[in-house]
């Protein structure tokens, strides 16, 4: 778990630069947020690419995630000193929800 979070912060952190160094041309997508709301993401991407897009894709998208979605919060069961505390403190600046997890790996 720890070398996992830790490659996906590192990758976060590139796509944070790249979307800074070039504002307008880099649309990201929040893994939670698709699984929670699949319709508002399609939405958010058709017109980040100046798309028209039919309801009935847009249902017929949020069905087929909705089918598909993984277990959200599946690092509630991992060992909060798993976790590099500089890797659960950038997630954090994300917006994830760390704080029971950043203060259990501080005690």
């Amino acid at each position: 778990p720890r070398d996992s979070l830790s490659y996906c912060c590192t990758v976060a952190r590139r796509i944070q630069r790249m979307t800074e160094d070039h504002p307008g041309r880099i649309c990201t997508v929040n893994f939670e947020r698709l699984c929670n709301a699949p319709h508002d993401v399609a939405r958010q991407v058709a017109n980040f690419i100046n798309a028209a897009i039919d309801e009935d894709v847009l249902t017929w998208f949020s069905d087929l995630v909705g089918q598909r979605t993984p277990a959200i919060d599946r690092h509630q069961d991992i060992e909060p000193n798993s976790f590099a505390p500089d890797d659960l403190n950038f997630v954090a600046t994300l917006g994830y929800e760390m704080e029971k997890i950043v203060s259990q790996s501080n005690s």
